[in-house]
């Protein structure tokens, strides 16, 4: 990778990441220090985001708050800003651990696999691995939105 063209990819690429909850988004001036792209939210509004070696920080007239904060990561920035991107990451975590839980079960299901790699029998590894989920998805929930 070109050191130069560093910020404007770690831009686009993160900004990418994110495509599914937010509208669209397009880099609009870039250099060695810096990227910057204009963002459409879920919500309608632009915001303008710039990426420095300090984060990710709003430098639109919506988020005037956020203006003066640095961000770690993407995410970070547009749940601030963005009551529904908030909402639509949310949804999509919870879908994705939903989604996780039935192949699991289907891997051991009938296959005697719980009890020959976990020692348990298949009843009680359906059980452990309910808890577990649940477990999982609550530290995922402290660990974003508290």
């Amino acid at each position: 990778m070109n050191p130069s063209q560093f910020h404007v990819d770690e831009l686009q690429r993160a900004l990418s990441e994110q495509a599914i909850a937010i509208r669209s988004f397009s880099v609009i001036d870039s250099s060695s220090l810096q990227a910057t792209a204009s963002v459409t939210l879920l919500e309608g509004n632009d915001i303008t985001i710039k990426l420095t070696n300090r984060g990710y920080q709003s430098v639109s007239m919506l988020a005037r708050q956020a203006d003066d904060i640095i961000f770690e990561t993407i995410e970070d920035l547009l749940r601030s800003v963005s009551p529904l991107y908030a909402q639509k990451s949310h949804a999509l975590l919870l879908q994705a651990l939903e989604g996780c839980h039935p192949m699991i079960h289907e891997r051991f299901r009938g296959s005697g696999n719980a009890e020959r790699y976990f020692g348990i029998r298949e009843e009680i590894f359906e059980e452990r691995t309910c808890t577990v989920f649940l477990s999982i998805h609550l530290c995922m929930y402290l660990f974003l939105y508290i």
